[in-house]
């Protein structure tokens, strides 16, 4: 077998991958400014006003609050680790994804109540720890916040870069350093207020996409032929590649080990991801007085589906369908850095809808990296502006 067999095969152009990082990018921040520039010139909410920039004159309804949570949650990683979660331990992968995120974000719910009912007038955590902990304390926690920051971001750019990547061949720098140029002129301009309706936005292609995945997989698809047919497709595949831990080697089993440690790795990891994170103090700055708790606990309850029916539908399906002739790698399964980079979402993709999944997954990770890359420069430029009291 030749080394080139494993290559991850590109289904689209170069031309294709510019064309949504740049193209779509700046067709949203066009957007945004002009809805903006409509807010500035009929309303009195002007994103000029630092209350309304940083905090949208903390006013925002719970259906926008709410698909800010979801889309600020909604990592490359949350689309492209939880489909890797199920191809490498099954059905439990996603599950526990899921809850390891939808947890920390119902406790959150309860400290952004207090946050409304306490310290309704900070702008960042940051104004909140040294008020009550003192300058020492705050200072740690101004670390904590830009490396949190920082952190996401960095998984944010290069995991859709190497989606972007393996789907069209565009270079990975270039992805990187386009992918937040958009982002960054309708966040300058509109505040975060724009990141709000953008979120909204956003959270609707997901679903939409979502929806589409999960339909074809589970309904219609040829190559799975419906659930039956990718029943006994993973019951081949724990015949011949068996997952150690699992109940007989299933992937359709919940009596994981490895699936229990992931899960637990999740939760612990995903308080700091929340808690550390100024986008989703700002977002419970940002809401009204009296649907915070609300906002949180519907956020919580819409992400869980977002990372569970993906990774249920498309990792899952990846695995089933490693031996299908159309499968990127085939004759191969997906190496391990192949499988770290989390291409096995787009490999199921490009199988059960050719050159359209390629294009549907990388849109649904673009949306995914540029939502969520807007509610973290907001909460940045908040902490520069607000931290260092």
């Amino acid at each position: 077998m030749s080394a080139s067999s494993s290559d991850f095969k590109p289904l689209l152009s170069q031309s294709v991958g510019y064309g949504v990082v740049v193209g779509v990018g700046f067709f949203f921040a066009g957007v945004m400014l002009i809805l903006t520039y409509l807010q500035s010139r009929y309303t009195d909410m002007s994103p000029g006003s630092s209350e309304e920039f940083t905090s949208a004159s903390r006013n925002v309804k719970p259906g926008l609050v709410c698909c800010g949570i979801v889309s600020a949650w909604t990592w490359s990683a949350t689309l492209l680790q939880s489909s890797t979660a199920a191809y490498t331990f099954g059905i439990s992968g996603p599950w526990w994804y899921g809850v390891g995120g939808t947890i920390q974000l119902a406790i959150f719910g309860m400290v952004a109540a207090k946050v409304k009912m306490n310290a309704n007038g900070a702008h960042t955590f940051l104004e909140i720890v040294q008020v009550r902990f003192g300058t020492g304390p705050h200072l740690l926690f101004t670390f904590y916040g830009f490396l949190c920051n920082l952190v996401v971001c960095g998984s944010l750019l290069l995991g859709g870069s190497a989606t972007v990547t393996a789907l069209t061949g565009m270079n990975t720098d270039a992805a990187c350093m386009l992918l937040p140029i958009g982002i960054a002129v309708y966040v300058l301009v509109g505040g975060l207020r724009a990141t709000f309706i953008c979120d909204w936005s956003h959270t609707v292609i997901l679903f939409v996409i979502i929806y589409i995945f999960v339909f074809k997989t589970y309904g219609t698809s040829q190559e799975t032929e419906g659930v039956s047919g990718l029943y006994d497709l993973l019951q081949a595949a724990a015949v011949t590649t068996p997952v150690e831990g699992n109940q007989n080697g299933s992937y359709l089993t919940m009596k994981s080990n490895q699936g229990l440690v992931f899960g637990a790795a999740t939760i612990l990891s995903g308080f700091a991801g929340i808690f550390c994170d100024q986008g989703y103090w700002q977002r419970a700055i940002a809401s009204h007085p009296t649907s915070t708790t609300k906002a949180y606990m519907l956020g919580g309850l819409s992400w869980f589906a977002v990372p569970f029916a993906f990774a249920s539908c498309l990792g899952l399906a990846a695995r089933g369908l490693i031996n299908n002739p159309k499968f990127p790698t085939y004759p191969s399964p997906l190496s391990a850095s192949q499988t770290s980079a989390g291409l096995a979402a787009p490999a199921a993709a490009a199988v059960l809808m050719g050159k359209g999944g390629a294009v549907a997954v990388l849109l649904v990770v673009f949306m995914a990296v540029t939502s969520a890359a807007s509610a973290e420069l907001i909460g940045v430029s908040s902490l520069f502006f607000y931290g260092p009291v």
